[in-house]
C-alpha cells in the first residue's frame, strides 16, 4: 500500500510529468493523499500459490494489476514479509532500501484500461510460516495533479504447506485404523478423512481438528464402516483456514476375511447332519471328520451349509473346515 509520503512525492511528480518510484516500505499504507480508496480501481496480486509454498523452491512468477477504464497511467507497490524479488518488468523494480519491496520505476500507461507489473518471488529457503503481501495500486489521468485520481490496494498470503510425514492402514478388529503424522501444521482448520473403494472416487467419512503447531502432530481415526474381504483406499484432506486444501499420498489396504465368523452347530448331532455359518465369503473349502486320534473318517467338498454325515459309531468326533490346507474352524462334536 502507498504511503502519504508517497502520495505527497506521486503528486508532486505527476504535477511534472514525471511519475517516479515511491520512497521505502510505501505498500503498507494508502493514498491518503489522493482521497479515500476507490472501488473504480482494482488492484490484484496474481500468481500466488494456491497449494501453499515450498522452502528454497524455484522462483514463482508474480503479477501485480492496476485497473481502472477511466485512467491513463499506473503506479504501484508491492510487499511481501519473506522471500526475494528479481526479473521485474512492466515497469517494476526492486526497492533498494527495502528489497521485500517492488514498484513502478516511471509511471506507466494503461492499454484497455489497465497497466499489469511483473516480478519473480523466490519462497524462502528455510521455513518461514506464512508470507504476507501487501500492494497498493495507484490509476491515475495524468493530468499534473492528484485531482481525479483513484487509488485501492489489497492484500494475499502464502502459507507453508503441511509436511504429511506417515500414513498408515492397520486392520483393527474387521475395521481399519487409520494413523497420519504431520509437521508444519499452520491455519489449518481441520483435516478430513476420505475412502474410496476404487481409488478413484473419494467420500469424506469423518474429520478431525488439527493441532496448528509446526513440530511433529500424530493422529488417529478408526474406520468401522468395511467389511472383511474387500479392498479400500484412503487419504487425508488438509483444509486450510481459507478453505484452501492440499492431500496426503493415497494408500490401501485389503482386509482379510476372518475365520472368527465360522461356527458349526449342532455340537450334538442326532439326524447325522451338520450346518455352518459364516462360509459364504470363502472358496475352496473342505470339509473333514476326524476321530479322538486325529484319523480321518469323512472329507468332503463343502459347497452348502450344511453337509450330511456317514453313519459313524457314537462317541466324540472333531468336525472341522479347511481351507488350502489350513484349518479355518475345528469343533467337538458328539455324533449319538
Amino acid at each position: 500500500m502507498i504511503s502519504m509520503a508517497l502520495l505527497g512525492y506521486m503528486a508532486l511528480n505527476i504535477s511534472f510529468g514525471n511519475f517516479g518510484p515511491p520512497p521505502n516500505n510505501s505498500s503498507n499504507n494508502g493514498c491518503s493523499c489522493h482521497g479515500a480508496p476507490n472501488g473504480a480501481t482494482t488492484v490484484t496480486i496474481g500468481g500466488l500459490p494456491a497449494g501453499g509454498y515450498t522452502p528454497g523452491g524455484p522462483a514463482l512468477p508474480i503479477t501485480l494489476t492496476v485497473a481502472n477504464p477511466g485512467q491513463s497511467r499506473a503506479g504501484f507497490a508491492l510487499s511481501a514479509t519473506g522471500g526475494s524479488w528479481s526479473n521485474t518488468g512492466g515497469g517494476a523494480t526492486i526497492n533498494t532500501g527495502n528489497p521485500l519491496e517492488i514498484y513502478h520505476s516511471m509511471k506507466q500507461p494503461m492499454v484497455g484500461g489497465s497497466k499489469v507489473f511483473t516480478a519473480d518471488w523466490t519462497p524462502p529457503a528455510t521455513a518461514s510460516g506464512t508470507i504476507a503481501f501487501s500492494a497498493a495500486g495507484n490509476a491515475v489521468n495524468n493530468n499534473g495533479g492528484s485531482g481525479g485520481d483513484t487509488w485501492n490496494t489489497t492484500s494475499g498470503a502464502v502459507a507453508l504447506p503441511v509436511d504429511f510425514l506417515s500414513l498408515e492402514l492397520i486392520p483393527f478388529k474387521g475395521a481399519v485404523k487409520i494413523e497420519w503424522s504431520t509437521e508444519n501444521e499452520q491455519n489449518i482448520l481441520h483435516y478430513e478423512i476420505q475412502r474410496s473403494e476404487n481409488g478413484i472416487e473419494f467420500e469424506t467419512i469423518g474429520s478431525m481438528n488439527a493441532n496448528n503447531v509446526e513440530t511433529k502432530s500424530d493422529y488417529t481415526f478408526t474406520d468401522r464402516q468395511t467389511q472383511e474381504g474387500n479392498e479400500y483406499f484412503f487419504r487425508i484432506k488438509e483444509v486450510d483456514i481459507n478453505r484452501k486444501f492440499t492431500y496426503s499420498p493415497t494408500k490401501s489396504i485389503r482386509l482379510s476375511i476372518s475365520s472368527n465368523s465360522i461356527s458349526i452347530y449342532p455340537t450334538i448331532v442326532q439326524d447325522n447332519k451338520l450346518n455352518f455359518t459364516g462360509i459364504d465369503n470363502f472358496e475352496n473349502l473342505n470339509f473333514v471328520l476326524m476321530d479322538l486320534n486325529g484319523k480321518i473318517i469323512q472329507k468332503n467338498v463343502l459347497n452348502s451349509n450344511s453337509i450330511v454325515l456317514e453313519q459313524q459309531p457314537s462317541g466324540i468326533y472333531f468336525a472341522n473346515i479347511l481351507r488350502s490346507g489350513e484349518t479355518l474352524r475345528s469343533t467337538k462334536i458328539f455324533i449319538k
